[in-house]
């Protein structure tokens, strides 16, 4: 499985919209093909968000590509309008 740790700050203003942005986003990511895991818990200010991808491939076709499914779903729900990415830990789980 190919791990992804991402790091999240709602905006000062927007710490709800941006709560409810992601329970929809994560509704709908458990729905994609590819995504084996996604949760999101609280650390201090911070929203540390946990996705598992079946491995590296589907990460790059849902992720990082310009037209992949998360990356559309992310900017149709104005996810960076409401909170700002700090940055994530990526890699291959250890068996």
């Amino acid at each position: 499985m190919y791990m992804v740790v991402s790091h999240w700050r709602p905006l000062a203003d927007k710490q709800a919209e941006f709560v409810e942005i992601g329970r929809k986003a994560r509704a709908a990511m458990r729905d994609i093909a590819g995504v084996e895991l996604i949760e999101a818990f609280w650390s201090g200010d911070e929203i540390v968000v946990i996705h598992g991808y079946t491995d590296f491939d589907a990460y790059s076709r849902l992720v990082t590509a310009e037209d992949g499914e998360v990356a559309r779903q992310m900017a149709e729900l104005g996810v960076e309008a409401a909170g700002e990415w700090l940055g994530s830990e990526k890699g291959e789980s250890i068996d």
